[in-house]
């Protein structure tokens, strides 16, 4: 096997191996570093999106405390709520504008 006859040839062994395995514990760090970047841009990215998602809840809300057209809005369009004297009238999509001009013809 390898014998160790001077002392240069020992501390250059050791000085291989423990290169050897700084390199192998930076390339585990280099590894977990760059990962943890990519999670925080991540993260930052998501950040941004909910900050604007909050201006505009924020907003939402000062509107829904002073101003009653916005309110009567929301109440029509997403609740379906009508005055009591009102009429809904739906229609379906199924007449096109060709079935009108039909009509006439005739």
């Amino acid at each position: 096997m390898f014998t160790f006859s001077s002392p240069v040839k020992k501390y250059l062994v050791i000085a291989v191996v423990t290169i050897a395995a700084v390199l192998l514990f930076m390339r585990h760090s280099i590894m977990v570093i760059l990962k943890g970047n990519a999670r925080r841009r991540e993260c930052e990215a998501r950040l941004v999106e909910l900050k604007q998602k909050q201006d505009l809840l924020q907003r939402d809300i000062v509107r829904l405390k002073s101003d009653r057209r916005y309110i009567e809005r929301i109440a029509r369009d997403q609740l379906g709520l009508t005055y009591p004297d009102e009429m809904i009238y739906t229609f379906s999509d199924s007449s096109s504008k060709d079935d009108w001009s039909d009509d006439k013809k005739e």
